[in-house]
């Protein structure tokens, strides 16, 4: 079986926390995090996939991935809690 992609990496996040929101964070929190996301990003991709495919085409363009995106997350305006809860 394949790996898992890794979309996100992690010392961009930890830096990000770090620089940007002035505090720390523990590895396991941003490896969840990390884990959640990159998880959604590929189901995103291979719901657009479909979508493409299914219009016969071979290149997967911004009106799939829009519709992948609110068929995965939905069109809520949600905070990062409730995004993370949602991808849970």
């Amino acid at each position: 079986m394949p790996k898992k992609r890794e979309f996100i990496r992690f010392n961009t996040i930890k830096q990000y926390i770090n620089y940007v929101k002035k505090m720390r964070s523990t590895t396991g929190a941003v490896n969840k995090l990390i884990k959640d996301f990159d998880s959604t990003i590929e189901t995103v991709i291979t719901e657009a996939e479909r979508l493409a495919k299914e219009d016969k085409r071979n290149t997967i363009m911004e009106q799939d991935i829009i519709s992948a995106l609110e068929k995965h997350l939905g069109k809520k305006h949600l905070t990062w809690q409730e995004t993370a809860e949602e991808i849970i």
